[in-house]
């Protein structure tokens, strides 16, 4: 190897570059394809932001899965994630703002798909996956 004295300390260096290369692309991967964050539900509600008057989606979370929620959440900031009820994707939205409370609140999505989640939550079925989407 030119520049190099020592040949086997460069193709060491050069074995532990490409190494950690290696891993750093495995975590990456791994990472983009990981399971989706499961939550049980204790409350869902659709309303009027009382600033902007816009249509919203409120989840709470129970208090058993906020520190999971609240972990992800953090580290999805901007983010595209999918929210799913059951298997089925019923929202796709983006990670705006951080969780308070336990309480996911979604303003961007049609309101026939916030109806549609509160009427799926509201009849026994008490959990949603969320999942991040590859940007």
């Amino acid at each position: 190897m030119p520049g190099v004295r020592d040949r086997k300390a460069g193709l060491s260096g050069l074995f532990c570059s490409g190494l950690f290369a290696f891993a750093l692309l495995v975590a990456t991967t791994i990472h983009a394809f990981a399971a989706p964050l499961m939550l049980r539900v204790e409350n869902v509600s659709v309303g009027a932001d009382e600033h902007t008057h816009q249509m919203k989606l409120d989840i709470v979370i129970r208090p058993a899965d906020r520190r999971a929620l609240d972990g992800y959440w953090g580290q999805h900031m901007g983010r595209t994630f999918s929210l799913s009820v059951d298997g089925k994707t019923m929202i796709t939205s983006v990670v705006r703002k951080p969780v308070v409370n336990g309480m996911i609140e979604i303003t961007d999505a049609p309101a026939d798909d916030m109806r549609a989640v509160l009427s799926r939550l509201s009849t026994g079925s008490a959990k949603i996956e969320i999942d991040t989407l590859p940007n």
